[in-house]
């Protein structure tokens, strides 16, 4: 008898610690206090069952703390699975016949409400935080939370993690008007989910021809451990909207990651092709947030803003001799020419008088040279520069001065230079040569006549002082200087470059003697770009030669929208050759 007394009681200790350890596992989750529509019909608690068995809720009860309410089912039970939330109702809700949380709420969650006609003594207040709590069936609290005053109207409390502590730290407000009420937390992690956090390119966006990185960056934001998954790079070639399997770049592993753990992805593009282009990076896996899975980045790959420049030209050869142009690739990277058109002032108006350029692609710092018929200088010509007769639809390079037009594929013209033939001494013979590539077309200080000892320099660099730009980050530089403007076509010309902070302001710049008289003014209130160039040949308003001597340059620049001046001053000197 005392053997069966003690099986008897060993089962029922059995049974309440079973009953304690899988209640201790049901939890609060959210608290509707101030709910967005009807105060006695919309207050909601949620719960959720955060244990691995299901738990009978029967004698259980919600209080905050002045008065306690029994749970009551409605048509589902009162068994609360494990993993599952339950929707505990106030009973106005149904009395009132509200649709606030009408499709909000899963099937799959346990709806209840309670045997009184509102929470607690007299509801929840939007007054007071009050303590709610959660009794199991021997009126022991297992979980219990007081809610915090600093919601707006509609938005409730959430737990963050469901199976953490109720202290503070792990509730905040719900990111969503309404909350949640019976499916998972707005504020709660996902359990399983990888996002892909970050897609970009370096560069972001590359000039035409270079090469360039995409990179992804994946995160586990779950509460659980990922497996290993495959990972994604696309690129819409046919500009469809979709990805096909046919348009995959790269197919990469993820190693399994735990929470919060990393993975960097990365596919290298050897070259970057014009205009606009569409990427894909996408997670290959199926999780509980799949909107986070994939993500698209736009890249506009732009030709370098100096592509190609007329660089010398012979329009008056000597007897037997050919005329010719002289092309020089001033960008930094590969260029394709084929389709460019090229023409005199002819072409301007008549499309049937341009020569159209072969199939052909130049890297930075090629030459290119345009002749009228074979009869050049061959013979000073490097093998390596490409040479193009263009035969009998050549333009007449008129002596008396013509515009030399470049357009590119798309009929953009992006090149013209109406050269004069007092930009030189207008010898047979002797090219006009340019001086500087980053200067004006059409500023006559930068064109000289060759001093080269054949009379020109096709396919070769310039006998006149080729000036590099060497701004850097000053917002003024001089180069050369000291300059000697005697006509020798050593250092005749003074380049000024700026640098300025704005890529639209207006310039002046201004040249002082060292009694301050203002003696040249090379910019007056100018539109200009970020970056330029500025010629001086030594001489004043008038064209007068200035004397040798220190001159001063003052620069300010006032940007588009802005009111603060940018302001720089240089000396700069006059020279002579001895």
């Amino acid at each position: 008898m005392r053997f069966k007394n003690l099986t008897y009681l060993f089962c029922i200790f059995a049974l309440l610690l079973q009953a304690s350890n899988s209640s201790a596992q049901v939890v609060l989750t959210e608290i509707m206090f101030d709910p967005v529509g009807n105060e006695n019909a919309d207050e909601f608690i949620e719960i959720y069952n955060a244990g691995n068995a299901t738990v009978n809720l029967s004698g259980w009860k919600v209080s905050d703390n002045e008065a306690e309410d029994y749970l009551t089912p409605l048509d589902q039970g009162l068994f609360l699975e494990a993993g599952q939330f339950g929707l505990i109702l106030d009973p106005g809700y149904f009395d009132y016949e509200s649709d606030t949380y009408d499709g909000m709420v899963p099937t799959s969650a346990l709806v209840l409400t309670i045997d009184n006609s509102t929470f607690g003594s007299s509801g929840l207040s939007n007054s007071t935080a009050e303590t709610v709590s959660l009794l199991n069936i021997g009126g022991v609290v297992v979980s219990e939370y007081t809610y915090s005053l600093n919601n707006e109207s509609g938005f409730s409390d959430e737990k963050i993690i469901p199976w953490e502590g109720d202290d503070s730290e792990n509730w905040t407000n719900a990111r969503s008007l309404k909350g949640s009420p019976g499916g998972w937390n707005t504020v709660s992690p996902q359990i399983n989910d990888l996002a892909l956090t970050d897609f970009w390119s370096d560069p972001e966006e590359p000039p035409v021809g270079t090469s360039f990185t995409l990179w992804a960056t994946v995160v586990n934001v779950g509460l659980e451990a990922m497996p290993s998954v495959e990972f994604h790079f696309y690129y819409d070639e046919d500009v469809s909207g979709t990805f096909e399997a046919s348009e995959r770049l790269s197919t990469q592993t993820i190693s399994a990651l735990t929470p919060a753990d990393s993975a960097s992805l990365s596919v290298y593009i050897p070259v970057a092709d014009e205009g606009a282009r569409i990427f894909q990076a996408e997670l290959a896996f199926e999780d509980d947030d799949s909107t986070n899975n994939s993500r698209i980045l736009e890249q506009n790959v732009s030709q370098d803003e100096r592509t190609l420049v007329i660089n010398e030209i012979q329009y008056r050869p000597l007897a037997g001799r050919s005329e010719w142009v002289e092309f020089y690739h001033a960008g930094r990277y590969p260029l394709n020419i084929t389709h460019w058109q090229f023409a005199d002032a002819n072409g301007l108006t008549d499309s049937s008088k341009r020569y159209t350029f072969p199939s052909l692609q130049l890297l930075a710092g090629d030459f290119l040279v345009l002749a009228a018929d074979s009869e050049i200088f061959l013979e000073s010509i490097p093998e390596t520069i490409s040479v193009i007769v263009w035969g009998n639809n050549a333009p007449a390079l008129n002596n008396s001065g013509d515009s030399l037009v470049v357009w590119d594929a798309s009929g953009e013209r992006i090149e013209q230079v109406n050269y004069n033939p007092n930009w030189g001494r207008d010898d047979e013979g002797l090219s006009l040569e340019r001086i500087s590539p980053e200067s004006a077309s059409n500023e006559p200080l930068n064109w000289a006549s060759s001093t080269d000892p054949s009379g020109g320099t096709p396919g070769r660099v310039n006998s006149q002082l080729y000036v590099p730009s060497l701004a850097g980050e000053n917002i003024l530089t001089i180069e050369p200087n000291p300059f000697s403007p005697d006509g020798d076509g050593f250092e005749d010309i003074a380049f000024i470059h700026y640098n300025l902070n704005h890529p639209n302001s207006r310039l002046d710049l201004k040249i002082f003697d060292v009694r301050g008289r203002k003696v040249r003014w090379l910019a007056n209130n100018e539109p200009v770009g970020q970056t330029g160039e500025k010629l001086w040949d030594g001489c004043d308003d008038r064209g007068r030669t200035l004397p040798i001597g220190i001159y001063v340059l003052y620069l300010e620049a006032l940007a588009e929208g802005d009111t603060r001046i940018e302001k720089a001053k240089r000396a700069v000197v006059i020279a002579r050759r001895r």
